[in-house]
Formats: structure tokens, C-alpha cells, sequence
């Protein structure tokens, strides 16, 4: 199966001369995914054959799962324009397919398959813009965090596949993560501040 989040944020403060502008925004994407194919404890098969899966699904072309979580602020007249962006992506997915340790089958002539499969996309950006005519601050900060995202696919301990000629097990994860962050003021007189943060973290099993 295939499954997406993605959330976009905007905000954006103007004035005429003399004042101070403030635009704000803030985005917080949240996913948590389980995809499983477990056969039950103490469940007994007899077939020709046994396959347990954890794929994407082909969805016109698409077998990605994807996240995202974009902000964009601006200000612009008056003498101060502050500019803010905050965005968070957190994505925390499971991917499993196991045969437990008191599960029998037996697969007579046919093969004995178990394939846990993750592909991802996480895109997080955080945009400040900041025109003004003396003072320009844009602050932009993206966070990303993959807390740990396991893939697997076992046979486990005491679990017992008898017949089959062949037993394949077999586990991939292609995560890809794509980060923007721009604080790009614009003063015409005095002066011009931008501070981009970008925050990286995550760990992949499989």
C-alpha cells in the first residue's frame, strides 16, 4: 500500500511606512504507518507454497509513500519587516512481514516467500521573506526526524517452513529526504538579517 501526509502553512503580514510587519507560519506534519503481513501465532499451514508480503502497491506508475510539510511567511512595507517559518516533518513507519516462532507450514513443492519493501519521499521546506525599508529579519527553521522506521522481514526461532524447495526472505528501504530553508530578507537603507536552521535526524532497520 501506498499512504502520503502533507501539510502546507502560510502566513504573511504588510503595512504602509512606519510601521512594524510580522508574518508567521507554522507547519507540523505528523505520520505514523504500520504495514504488516504476519502470519498468526500458532497458526498451521499446508499449501503448495507460502507467501507472506509487505510491498508497495503500483498506483498509475507510483509505488512511493510520501511526506511533506512546507511553511512560508513574508512581510513587506514599513520600516521593520520579521519574517518566520517553522516546518516539522515526523515520519514513523513500520514494515513487516514475519512468520512467528510458533508457526508451522508446510509448503510442499512451492517456494516459501516473506518480502518487507518501504520506499519514501519526505520533502520539508521553510521559506521567510522579509521587504521593508530600513530593518529585514527572516527566520527560517525545517526539522526532519525519522525516529526509527524498521524494516524486516524474518523467520523467526522455532518457526518451522518444511518442504519448500527454495525459502527467499528478503527486506529493502529507500527513504529519500529533500530540505529547503531560506531566510532571505530584503532592507533598502540599514539592515538585512536571515538565519536558516536545518535539523537532520533518523535512523533506518532492516
Amino acid at each position: 500500500s501506498n499512504r502520503g501526509a502533507c501539510g502546507i502553512a502560510a502566513g504573511e503580514g504588510g503595512g504602509g511606512a512606519g510601521a512594524t510587519r510580522l508574518g508567521v507560519a507554522v507547519e507540523c506534519n505528523i505520520a505514523t504507518m504500520d504495514k504488516d503481513a504476519i502470519l498468526g501465532n500458532k497458526t498451521s499451514v499446508t499449501a503448495d507454497g507460502f507467501t507472506a508480503e509487505a510491498v508497495m502497491k503500483d498506483v498509475g506508475g507510483d509505488k512511493t509513500h510520501t511526506f511533506a510539510a512546507k511553511a512560508t511567511s513574508g512581510s513587506s512595507g514599513g520600516d521593520t519587516g520579521i519574517a518566520g517559518s517553522f516546518a516539522l516533518n515526523y515520519a514513523d513507519t513500520t514494515t513487516e512481514a514475519v512468520l512467528p516462532g510458533t508457526a508451522s507450514i508446510n509448503a510442499g513443492t512451492g517456494d516459501v516467500v516473506l518480502t518487507a519493501q518501504n520506499t519514501s519521499t519526505s520533502t520539508v521546506e521553510a521559506k521567510a521573506s522579509a521587504d521593508s525599508a530600513k530593518t529585514g529579519v527572516g527566520v527560517s527553521i525545517v526539522l526532519t526526524h525519522e525516529p526509527h522506521n524498521p524494516k524486516r522481514a524474518v523467520i523467526a526461532d522455532g518457526a518451522s517452513p518444511l518442504g519448500a524447495p527454495a525459502v527467499d526472505v528478503h527486506a529493502t528501504d529507500r527513504p529519500h529526504s529533500t530540505t529547503t530553508c531560506d531566510g532571505g530578507p530584503t532592507a533598502s537603507r540599514l539592515h538585512r538579517c536571515g538565519f536558516p536552521l536545518v535539523t537532520s535526524c533518523g535512523t533506518h532497520l532492516a
